[in-house]
């Protein structure tokens, strides 16, 4: 467990360094290179999105290899003309970047200003089934930076982009307009509707959601479209009880309103020696087991929930290292008395 002023690192810049040297404010920048599948042909129907569904079988991804300067082409099949010379076919390479600005080390109370690996696993998740998240209207809880919401945001048709704190989201909102560009396959005439907004996990209701003064505040059209909202995502939430629990209730609070939810969650476990155990845990862990537990067995009032651990085995779009530590989980809620397909 960290002490109080105790500063911490994310890891993500042993594998990415950063692309500038730090500002007078001590903020980084870095450019996060993404391989984008340029071929999706076992698409995803909405109406069975189970983990099973979505992780079983091969779904035919094709990725592009990294590009140099000289060479923005890759040769995808090799035949012979008629004359017997090699004909050789070639697409365009995709690979997109997004830059981000961040802070380096933090104290506890601030990491949601780093960029962390948990995140570029949930990017790589989003654009490995991005069937999943096209045309949606989605919510990232703990956004930090920003990344998850813009990576999703070049699928989704809206994309509500939350946490809280003004410096938090002042940041959030400069990435999120530095990247206003960033398309992969989105129809150049929709447009990429991300809204940075505050919100508070021990506060959350309608009632409160417009109470800050700052324009990050949610406005009566925000809170219809709220109602909207299909996919839920978040990465790197899960490392104190308390916001945990403030986590899991925000969690249930949107899930049980407006339409049938489907969050994922991506996570890594910190392992710590506690001399109070004499072994190595991972308390922050247990907790988010627990409340997972307590979701699936709760008896189904408004909705009954179903959650699963997905297999991490996708494409590596972005660059890190991905640890057994890393788990992305899915929970769904269906209205009670209902069951999914």
């Amino acid at each position: 467990m960290c002490e109080p002023g105790e500063q911490v690192l994310s890891d993500v810049h042993v594998d990415v360094p950063i692309s500038s040297k730090l500002s007078n404010e001590g903020k980084a920048t870095t450019r996060f290179h993404f391989r984008v599948p340029v071929k999706c042909s076992d698409r995803v129907d909405r109406s069975s999105l189970s983990a099973s569904a979505l992780m079983t079988g091969d779904h035919n991804l094709k990725f592009e290899q990294p590009s140099s300067v000289k060479d923005l082409t890759s040769i995808t099949e090799a035949t012979l003309d008629e004359d017997g010379d090699l004909v050789v076919l070639r697409k365009d390479r995709r690979r997109e970047v997004v830059v981000i600005e961040h802070a380096m080390a933090t104290t506890i109370n601030e990491v949601g200003l780093q960029v962390w690996q948990g995140c570029l696993l949930l990017c790589d998740f989003m654009l490995s089934n991005q069937e999943i998240f096209r045309g949606q209207v989605a919510l990232e809880l703990g956004a930090g930076v920003g990344l998850g919401s813009i990576v999703v945001a070049t699928m989704a048709s809206t994309v509500f982009c939350t946490d809280i704190g003004l410096d938090v989201l002042k940041l959030c909102q400069r990435n999120v307009t530095n990247n206003c560009e960033f398309s992969l396959d989105k129809d150049p005439q929709e447009d990429q509707d991300v809204k940075v907004r505050e919100l508070d996990w021990f506060q959350f209701s309608n009632t409160t959601m417009t109470n800050c003064s700052s324009v990050f505040q949610w406005g009566e059209e925000d809170k219809v479209l709220l109602q909207e909202v299909t996919v839920i995502i978040a990465a790197d939430v899960i490392y104190d009880d308390k916001l945990t629990d403030g986590f899991f209730n925000t969690l249930h609070h949107l899930m049980t309103t407006g339409k049938e939810k489907i969050a994922f969650i991506a996570i890594e476990k910190r392992l710590n020696f506690t001399v109070d155990d004499l072994k190595v845990t991972c308390k922050a862990y247990d907790h988010f087991l627990k409340h997972i537990t307590r979701l699936v067995s709760s008896p189904a009032v408004k909705v009954k929930y179903l959650a699963e651990q997905l297999p991490t085995d996708f494409m590596e779009c972005s660059q890190y290292t991905r640890t057994k530590q890393m788990e992305l989980w899915e929970i769904r809620a269906v209205r009670s008395g209902l069951h999914p397909d």
